[in-house]
Order: C-alpha cells, then structure tokens, then sequence
C-alpha cells in the first residue's frame, strides 16, 4: 500500500472519529439539558388556584370576564351552564392562559363557541344554545366531557 493511500485512510478514520465525538457531545449536552429541566420541574410544584368563595360561584358574564389569566389570575371558562378553572390542571394555564392557542374562550361562556369550533367572538356570551344541530351538541358534549375529566368546577 503506498504511503499516500495510508495518509488518506488516517485522514478519514480522524475525521469519522471526530464526527463520533461530535454527536456524543450534543448527546451528552442534550441529557444534561433534559436533566436539568426534570429537576426545574420537580423543584417547582403545580399548585392548583384557590377557588372562589362561595364554590361553586354563579357568574355574570363581567365577572367571568376577569378571568382570563392576566395578571396571574386563573383563566375560568363557561361551558353549557358550568364554569370550569381551566388553571387547575398543569397544562390549562399553557392551552387556556394568555399566548395559548385556546386563549380566545378565557374568560368567557363559550358554549356555543365550542359547538361550533368557532373562535369568534360573536359566538362567545351567548346563553342560548337550544337551537344548535345534533353535530353541534355532539361536539360541545364531547368538550363537556373532556372539562368534566380534567378541569375543576367552580361555577
């Protein structure tokens, strides 16, 4: 074998090994991180809010309406006649809070909103929902039933 075709057989067996040792530094790097984040969690407990007094509470639409997350208050969401505190389980705040994808309903009846899988606001405060179709009620059950599962009830 000449001594050229050996210089090159080194130069890639360096560099396969630097690659190796690449990767199972961002390995090591990413467990680390992912470690630390699992401490972080169980350093800070979830601490479900206090609920109202008197629990449950009848709300008009204004005072639901501070609810909505800001400021650090819980985010409560009505729903066919009940009012849930969506802040009582550890991902509500994230889903229902501000910047979350469901933060259009804080705050707010959105019985009909969630029948409909309308976020506008034309459809949120609207008591009546006697007039939505079989598939509607449909969908704003199978809401109902997931908030019922996970959420607190405080009006």
């Amino acid at each position: 074998m000449s001594s050229s075709s050996q210089s090159w057989r080194g130069v890639v067996l360096l560099g396969a090994a630097a690659g190796a040792a690449g990767l199972a530094y961002l390995w090591w790097k990413n467990q680390i991180q992912e470690a630390e984040e699992r401490e972080m969690e169980e350093r800070v407990p979830f601490v479900k809010p206090p609920k109202p007094n008197p629990c449950p509470k009848d709300f008009t639409p204004a005072e639901l309406a501070e609810f909505d997350g800001s400021d650090g208050k819980p985010v409560y969401i009505g729903c066919k006649g009940v009012v849930y505190d969506m802040t009582s389980h550890p991902d509500g705040r994230t889903m229902y809070g501000p910047g979350g994808s469901y933060n259009v309903f804080a705050g707010k009846d959105a019985t009909r909103a969630f029948a409909k899988f309308n976020f506008d606001q034309q459809e949120m405060n609207k008591g009546d929902w006697s007039d939505l179709n079989v598939f509607e009620n449909e969908m704003l059950q199978s809401w109902v039933d997931k908030f019922d599962s996970k959420y607190d009830v405080v009006g």
